[in-house]
């Protein structure tokens, strides 16, 4: 039913035959005029013109409130901002047409660099049960930078052996495990801070990786380990990923391979890897979090303090490397 139609009694009875015939009607650009009282009863819909009322708040709400006590379904049309929608809300209207919904939605993200995105996914990589040295070449291979930096530190490191190290594979298969997910970790977080702040992040994510790892290796007897100390350092590694990359922890760990408990675990679930991840958190607060934190953990306070500052020491010196 249009607004500027005369509501006399002719068309009262005229919209009542078409009510009792099992149409559903609505009213339209309704602002509380009491002409159409007599046909409100026959609405289903009344669709109240936003627009109009929006500088007569107590009108406007006064209007909602009649028509859905009146058993109404509202919808409020022509609402423009998202004020107007959120007023709409808090008055119970539950549907809303305007050009509000027309405009687009600005996200602001940020995407990762390539070569950012390998780091990401090579250190996830090497942080598996099983080494796949094969695939490790080929993700190292894919960067230019990143090979020729492996390269160099295997044949100037304690790895060095007399022997020059010219293949991937090789230096890979030298390096071990252990020594290359450390190198891999040192150079993502390096090439993740290019702020001062970002930079500061880095240091304490690497502290935190390290830490985990120790600390997991020295839990109370009977208290069973998270996982092994590499996959333990890959959940501190990753814990400040989302403050690095200035995004949510979902679209930072976006395309990168971890375990589920891992994954769960930095997403804010529960998983095996929770009191691992409360336990990063809480040392660096301090305090009765920290004690708390500890022993949920299941490690006694001498037995944390030297792996935290063990774990310092580490991380200074692979950022001097």
């Amino acid at each position: 039913m249009l607004e500027h139609v005369a509501c006399d009694a002719a068309f009262a009875e005229l919209v009542r035959g078409i009510h009792e015939a099992g149409y559903v009607l609505a009213l339209d650009d309704y602002v509380g005029d009491p002409s159409f009282d007599p046909i409100m009863p026959y609405m289903t819909f009344v669709k109240v013109d936003f627009l109009a009322l929006r500088n007569d708040p107590d009108r406007l709400e006064a209007v909602v409130a009649a028509s859905l006590a009146a058993g109404k379904t509202v919808l409020a049309e022509k609402v423009e901002t998202k004020a107007d929608i959120d007023w709409c809300r808090a008055c119970g209207i539950p549907l809303a047409q305007g050009f509000y919904y027309s405009r687009p939605l600005v996200v602001m993200t940020k995407i990762l660099e390539a070569n950012q995105a390998v780091k990401l996914n090579l250190l996830a990589e090497v942080s598996r049960p099983e080494l796949d040295v094969r695939r490790i070449r080929d993700i190292i291979g894919s960067d230019v930078s990143l090979a020729y930096k492996l390269l160099r530190y295997v044949n100037t490191a304690g790895f060095y052996r007399g022997q020059p190290i010219e293949s991937l594979e090789f230096a890979i298969t030298r390096l071990g495990r252990n020594a290359l997910a450390s190198w891999v970790a040192v150079n993502m977080l390096a090439s993740l801070g290019a702020t001062p702040h970002d930079r500061e992040l880095a240091f304490a994510s690497a502290v935190r990786g390290r830490f985990l790892a120790l600390a997991d290796a020295r839990r109370t007897a009977g208290r069973p380990r998270c996982h092994d100390g590499q996959s333990v350092c890959l959940l501190g590694l990753l814990s400040l990923l989302d403050a690095m990359l200035g995004m949510p922890m979902d679209q930072a760990l976006a395309g990168i391979t971890i375990d589920a408990s891992t994954r769960s675990a930095l997403l804010g679930g529960t998983s095996a890897c929770s009191a691992c991840l409360a336990l990063a958190s809480a040392y660096d607060q301090g305090g009765k979090t920290a004690a708390a934190a500890m022993q949920a953990f299941g490690i006694a306070p001498d037995a944390a303090s030297p792996a935290f500052f063990e774990a310092l020491a580490w991380t200074a010196d692979m950022f001097r490397s």
